[in-house]
């Protein structure tokens, strides 16, 4: 059972390992892009803006959730 927990562990060390290298490489070829120019530079920040707005609303409808049915 020991070592069925260590190759267990193992494997998910491994897809972990891989997934934040690709999370890495997708950041490293966003920014490449948005250094390209200004204008996509500019929309870039845009998109960032209207992550965390929705990233705040959906927070507070988390929070609003928990205060009826919590």
């Amino acid at each position: 059972m020991k070592m069925l927990k260590s190759l267990v562990k193992q494997y998910m060390d491994a897809i972990h390992y891989i997934a934040d290298g690709k999370n890495d490489w997708i950041m490293e070829k966003s920014m490449e892009v948005l250094y390209e120019s200004a204008d996509l530079f500019k929309a870039g920040i845009q998109i960032e803006k209207g992550m965390k707005s929705a990233k705040l609303k959906l927070m507070q409808l988390v929070f609003d959730d928990f205060k009826t049915n919590g």
